[in-house]
């Protein structure tokens, strides 16, 4: 038989005791309790306390804080919550797990109280209450009923790039669910915002915050500084990264955040999400460019040595021919990337390519063609 009595009424006041101790002493100084208060007018109560053993061990209060969320908020969360406790409440028990007990006081000052252990999902009508709850206070790492504190994730990712004499910036925002963009040259300036709410959280919700620290192996030695990226957390903890926009010198996880942005939009034109450029691999400091030129028609290509850094493959280059060294025009149809002990050919005997023709300047010397 159900031991607790079904909610009435119009509920004034939500109390909630969290602890995820389970049946083994936690660790010193780990949060372990949190006492949730939410009154109907908007107002809300969090106290944590985190356990300690200065002589023996003990629950210690780590912080008290204080919110105001808006009606909107706090009528949805009351819903959900009279609601689920009025629909016969059947409790979930388990070993070894945390535990949870609610007050609900109705505006009649009747009070009602539950408890339970921390497992299992909470839904009613295909909703989350915790996960929902945790969004109306804008706090994911609340223990509420299920124990599932989100983990540290990613709140806004911040990026300025410099690419191709272009200043692109970007930004992604958990809050705002929000995407901005933007694109600035000499002649043009271009921004752009795109709100996406369930995909853009769901996205940053994704990845936990430590992940984005990664950068590949060797990432540090690149000749490059194209890019910076700031990294903000949900817990305020912020990561920054500097370095050449390629293949080595961006986080593990840089090409899933821009398959996201091109999921989201089909406005692009910008540097930073094509993936001849960003899945480059630059050299590093002892390494050399080897691009493999052809003339004309001819599928016949020959070594040169090259000292830019942004050649691409179908470039047009301007290199020395032949035993005078005339100057004409190639084409890049291959770059390889060697250091000097394994050069294909000589590295004191290969020619070096005098400049490169881009696309801003595609006006070819006849002469030299």
């Amino acid at each position: 038989m159900n031991q607790y009595e079904a909610f009435k009424g119009k509920l004034k006041l939500f109390r909630l005791k969290s602890e995820i101790s389970g049946f083994f002493l936690p660790i010193t100084g780990k949060e372990v309790t949190q006492h949730l208060t939410i009154r109907n007018d908007g107002r809300v109560w969090l106290t944590r306390y985190g356990f300690s053993y200065p002589v023996y061990p003990r629950y210690e209060k780590r912080k008290s804080e204080y919110y105001r969320i808006s009606k909107e908020s706090v009528d949805l969360i009351f819903e959900l919550i009279t609601t689920y406790f009025t629909n016969n409440y059947d409790p979930q028990f388990a070993c070894d797990v945390g535990v949870w007990d609610a007050e609900l006081i109705n505006i009649d000052n009747k009070s009602f109280h539950y408890s339970g252990d921390l497992i299992g999902e909470y839904i009613l009508n295909d909703v989350d209450i915790c996960m929902l709850i945790r969004d109306e206070l804008k706090l994911p790492n609340l223990f509420l009923f299920d124990g599932n504190a989100r983990e540290e994730f990613v709140s806004t990712i911040e990026a300025i790039f410099n690419i191709k004499n272009n200043l692109e910036k970007l930004y992604l925002d958990y809050e705002k669910c929000e995407l901005g963009l933007s694109f600035e040259n000499s002649e043009e300036n271009t921004n752009l915002i795109i709100k996406s709410p369930n995909k853009i959280k769901n996205f940053l919700e994704e990845y936990k915050f430590s992940e984005w620290y990664y950068l590949p192996e060797d990432s540090s030695n690149t000749r490059n500084r194209r890019y910076q990226i700031t990294i903000t957390s949900n817990k305020g903890n912020v990561i920054k990264h500097e370095g050449s926009y390629d293949a080595i010198g961006l986080p593990n996880c840089w090409s899933d955040l821009v398959s996201f942005i091109k999921s989201i939009t089909t406005i692009l034109d910008f540097n930073f999400v094509k993936p001849q450029i960003y899945k480059k691999v630059y050299p590093k400091e002892y390494e050399i460019i080897y691009c493999s030129v052809s003339f004309g028609s001819s599928l016949i290509t020959y070594y040169y040595i090259c000292d830019y850094d942004d050649v691409d493959e179908e470039d047009y280059v301007l290199v020395p021919v032949g035993d005078d060294n005339r100057e004409k025009i190639g084409i890049v149809k291959k770059i390889e990337i060697f250091n000097k002990y394994d050069a294909p050919f000589p590295v004191e005997k290969t020619k070096h390519i005098i400049s490169i023709y881009k696309e801003d300047d595609m006006i070819l010397p006849k002469d030299k063609l």
